[in-house]
């Protein structure tokens, strides 16, 4: 069991993180991954403001570690007619 994040993410045996936590935490919890050179998986959006999130870009380049960004379009017209088309059983 960890106790703090930076313990969890420095784990050699976790070779990647999924950051989904209130958004305000995004940049500084990316970049304590990156440093330790863990590929990553953040949800929408990648910091709070441009500069956070130029740093985030910056270190995964300098990282040379996989950033990928995700969004979860719950409230969008579109994807509610999917689930509910998927549900019904139509599709």
């Amino acid at each position: 069991m960890h106790g703090d994040i930076r313990e969890l993410i420095a784990d050699r045996h976790i070779q990647s993180v999924a950051i989904a936590v209130p958004n305000f935490l995004h940049a500084e919890m990316a970049l304590a991954a990156l440093q330790v050179g863990k590929d990553l998986l953040l949800k929408k959006s990648i910091a709070l403001n441009y500069r956070e999130a130029h740093r985030v870009v910056a270190a995964t380049r300098k990282s040379g570690c996989v950033l990928a960004i995700v969004t979860q379009p719950h409230f969008n017209r579109t994807y509610r007619q999917i689930i509910e088309a998927v549900k019904s059983g139509e599709i």
